[in-house]
């Protein structure tokens, strides 16, 4: 009898020793998700750059002051090589206090093209830059579906400028911000067909954001969660707003299957919602004024005001 205690103890033990090991194994593999996309430090870099020596490798002009900033132009980032593209970044910058100019540039391939990690003290222009993704057969974190992730990550940084830049082709998310302020995104067109949108691919994604300013982009799903933004003359697949100080106008929203607001001392005005299943869905949310927008052929409702939604003021719709 005692012996037969004994293996149910080990047994049991074992049991409960696998579940821990799953768990953390799960968990690490989510964790490692994020890890693959903001820290460019731990996986293959084809260009890492976290000091000003390595940057001057790379630039054909400046001395890095604000007057005169260093630029990296007319550069082709990427690779042929099958079996590195989902385990890459083609250009990662960190730890610099430089300012910097990223003009004219070409990036395929790869899980994230570049990479942006605690840039302070000066600013980053991205202009005028194709950025190419490639489905792969497989990789880490959130390109697990064989796409690639991101085309520019940015974290723990400030003064970023993203203008004029053309994105091609499926990948979770072309523009991925955390913990980031002063950030522009302006002008960038993103050539994705239609009906490879969906909740988890195509969308440009700022989190834990202030200071945002984001203006006349195109063929986007957005989604901010942040204080002090002015998002404007943008054309949406749709949208997530959540925060502080938000103003959301002269924008066109287009096929939208669900657009959400949850923000406090924010405008929703002169915006078009054309052929979407929800115009606008209100939670959580107060001090809000939402006027002169048009909505047309929304299958379901135009304005929701699904929950907790205070002093709010609706007009001239």
């Amino acid at each position: 009898m005692r012996e037969m205690k004994k293996v149910y103890k080990i047994i049991i033990i074992g049991v409960v020793i696998g579940l821990i090991l799953a768990s953390a194994g799960w968990f690490f593999y989510i964790l490692g998700g994020w890890d693959c996309l903001v820290r460019p430090g731990q996986r293959i870099d084809t260009i890492l750059i976290d000091e000003e020596a390595d940057l001057l490798e790379y630039i054909s002009s400046g001395t890095g002051s604000e007057v005169d900033p260093y630029v990296i132009e007319n550069m082709e980032f990427g690779s042929e090589v099958e079996h590195l593209k989902h385990s890459y970044t083609l250009l990662s910058i960190h730890n610099i206090g430089k300012y910097l100019i990223i003009q004219n540039c070409t990036f395929v391939g790869g899980v994230a093209a570049l990479t942006i990690y605690n840039y302070q003290n000066a600013s980053i222009f991205i202009q005028n830059c194709s950025f190419t993704s490639i489905p792969v057969q497989s990789g880490c974190g959130w390109n697990r579906q064989g796409h690639e992730s991101v085309r520019i990550a940015v974290s723990n940084s400030s003064n970023i400028s993203i203008l004029n830049n053309n994105f091609i082709g499926r990948s979770y998310t072309p523009i991925h911000v955390r913990e980031s302020s002063n950030i522009e995104i302006l002008r960038n067109t993103f050539e994705i067909n239609k009906d490879q949108y969906s909740t988890w691919y195509g969308h440009c994604e700022l989190y834990e954001t202030e200071k945002l300013v984001f203006e006349e982009n195109h063929n986007i799903i957005l989604r901010y969660y942040g204080f002090e933004a002015s998002i404007s003359n943008n054309t949406l697949m749709g949208y997530e707003l959540e925060g502080v100080d938000i103003t959301f106008s002269y924008n066109r929203v287009l096929n939208a299957v669900e657009n959400y607001v949850s923000t406090s001392n924010s405008s929703i005005s002169n915006n078009t919602f054309e052929d979407c299943v929800e115009g606008l869905g209100i939670g959580f949310a107060e001090n809000i004024t939402i006027a002169s927008n048009v909505f047309r052929n929304c299958s379901e409702w135009a304005i929701e005001i699904r929950y907790r939604g205070y002093n709010i003021t609706i007009y001239h719709n």
